[in-house]
Parts: C-alpha cells; sequence; structure tokens
C-alpha cells in the first residue's frame, strides 16, 4: 500500500491506509453515507475476506455479487 500513496494522492486529496480488512472494511462503513457504494479492489483474497466479514456482521439477504 505505501508504493501506491504518492500515486493516489496525485488525484486524491485524502488517503487512508489500513492494513487489515475487517478494520478497513469498518472504516469504509463508518464514512459511507446510506447511498453510497464501497468499491473492493485488489486480490481475490482480499475481496474474498471483505466479502465473508461483511456476510458475517450484517444482513446478508442482499446480493453480495
Amino acid at each position: 500500500p505505501e508504493a501506491i500513496v504518492p500515486v493516489a494522492r496525485q488525484y486524491l486529496r485524502h488517503i487512508d491506509v489500513v492494513e487489515n480488512a475487517y478494520e478497513a472494511l469498518q472504516k469504509a462503513l463508518s464514512i459511507a453515507a446510506q447511498d453510497d457504494l464501497i468499491c473492493v479492489t485488489g486480490s481475490l483474497y482480499l475481496v474474498g475476506e471483505i466479502k465473508r466479514i461483511f456476510s458475517e456482521s450484517f444482513d446478508t439477504s442482499q446480493n453480495l455479487n
């Protein structure tokens, strides 16, 4: 993540680097408005981990695919 931050700063004013998938999801949920979209990108492992955390923590009746 540290290697990407300088490049991302060229396009974004505020960047948070969160190493832990659970903490990253909690951070995203805490700053997102009700109608916002949270997009997880990265390795399939990361996306799968976020999907698992989300499905264990929240209502899974919505389609997460």
